[in-house]
């Protein structure tokens, strides 16, 4: 908003309105409000509806970074109180993890229901996302393939994010890392070790890269 005017802000508002109506048709999870770049979408606890909401949010992350659009999102289950005003315990929850992440990633709230069911299915992995603060905790995260390094760092300063020219911050920097360090991770256990992403298989980060 502080970057662009004009025609390019209508265009990459529509980029983020169109995206999140489309996912949202395509999916069948059409309870959904936005607040600026915020999204808030909620569903009834079923098996079909958490598979879709996983669908929904892997492609919400690809097909954002795509369009530049870096997201960062929670997944929580318990009593909402949908209206004007949103509010609930399961708000407050996805609020707290969402908040803080420095990475383009999706984490589920370990009160998400039966969620060892969606390991086995790959649309969540064992992962340590990567908090701001606090203690090393393995939580699931949505399984998505980020772009590589280069790329990905491209999609994340690109239309309207910062200024041409612009100092680029470290936390940005950081962002991209944490990013790139997950789709390493995935490579490294799916492709080279052949392991199952139902836990995780590493006590530290760099000891795959070797």
């Amino acid at each position: 908003m502080r970057n662009l005017n004009g025609e390019e802000l209508t265009s990459r508002i529509k980029d983020w309105t169109d995206l999140v109506d489309g996912l949202s048709k395509k999916y069948d999870l059409k309870e959904y409000q936005l607040l600026s770049d915020t999204l808030f979408l909620i569903c009834e606890y079923n098996e079909k509806n958490i598979k879709a909401l996983f669908a929904l949010s892997r492609d919400l992350l690809t097909m954002g970074i795509e369009k530049s659009i870096p997201i960062k999102g929670a997944i929580s289950y318990g009593e909402v109180y949908w209206g004007k005003l949103i509010y609930g315990k399961a708000v407050i929850d996805a609020h707290y993890i969402e908040i803080e992440q420095n990475w383009i990633g999706i984490t589920c709230s370990s009160k998400v229901l039966d969620i060892q069911t969606y390991y086995g299915q790959g649309l969540v992995i064992c992962y340590p996302p990567c908090f701001k603060s606090g203690k090393f905790t393995l939580m699931p995260v949505v399984n998505w393939d980020p772009p590589r390094g280069d790329d990905l760092f491209k999609k994340i300063v690109t239309k309207g994010l910062m200024k041409e020219g612009e100092q680029i911050e470290s936390k940005i920097v950081q962002m991209v890392d944490n990013t790139n360090t997950f789709r390493l991770y995935k490579h490294n256990i799916l492709n080279v070790r052949k392991l199952k992403t139902d836990q995780y298989h590493g006590t530290y980060h760099t000891n795959f890269l070797d």
